[in-house]
């Protein structure tokens, strides 16, 4: 009888082992997945803000001092000019980095103090 006990005792500890191997492997899963999806989430969102920052840029000089000003700019900033739109309210550009498109808008204001020229 004590013989018995002890097979369906050892028996269970088998079993208690075998779910807390599968209950490891499944959460250590969920978190390898979601460290992959935090992963691609924030490179997505960096290179947003970086066509953003790009575009903005490029319409603030093809605002100042028109096309040949964007096309350095777009240059210096590894960007692609998509459109430039130029109105008599302003400029508006479109560019491209790494498939990622991005718009600004500059209007061309009067200047207040010094007016330096993009170098």
């Amino acid at each position: 009888m004590l013989r018995l006990g002890l097979y369906f005792r050892f028996r269970a500890v088998r079993c208690e082992r075998a779910s807390a191997v599968v209950v490891t492997v499944l959460v250590f899963s969920i978190a390898l997945v979601s460290i992959a999806v935090l992963t691609l989430t924030a490179r997505t969102v960096h290179a947003r803000a970086q066509a953003q920052t790009s575009a903005d840029a490029v319409a603030i000089a093809a605002a100042y001092d028109g096309d040949p000003a964007a096309t350095r700019v777009a240059g210096a900033n590894n960007v692609r000019i998509v459109n430039i739109r130029d109105d008599e309210d302003g400029v508006t550009v479109t560019v491209e980095r790494g498939g990622v498109r991005a718009s600004a808008r500059a209007s061309r204001g009067k200047c207040r103090g010094s007016c330096l020229p993009i170098p």
